[in-house]
């Protein structure tokens, strides 16, 4: 008897089995990509370069300024996250090459220049009447 209910069984039982085993042959292998040094530093420059103009924005007349135009310093921060990688860079090489205090003015118009360009662009939504 109790083969007989074994065998009736063991099919359905067979069959949950391999139904139960089908997802997991289905699963695709983890896949990480081998990073380089130079990878890794060139994203490190870049957060270090990212974080420069947060603190020259950060300045308290900068951020007087920008308030007097009425962007907060959170419509900066979004701005600045929203950057290309190359407008990044382009970025902090100008205020590298800068000479302390002489063309301060002119660099504050350049970056509120980039980000009504952003906003025109449609990135951003600093300046809801451009």
């Amino acid at each position: 008897m109790f083969s007989s209910s074994l065998r009736k069984y063991s099919r359905s039982i067979t069959g949950v089995i391999i139904l139960s085993l089908v997802p997991m042959a289905m699963m695709s292998t983890a896949q990480a990509d081998i990073l380089t040094t130079e990878e890794i530093y060139a994203q490190h420059a870049l957060d270090e370069q990212r974080g420069k103009i947060r603190n020259l924005l950060a300045r308290d007349e900068v951020r007087e300024r920008l308030v007097d135009m009425g962007v907060s310093q959170a419509d900066v921060d979004s701005r600045i996250d929203s950057m290309t990688d190359q407008e990044v860079r382009q970025l902090a090489e100008g205020i590298d090459s800068m000479p302390a205090g002489e063309g301060f003015l002119g660099f504050v118009i350049g970056l509120l220049v980039i980000f009504m360009l952003l906003d025109i662009a449609g990135a951003t939504d600093i300046f809801p009447s451009i």
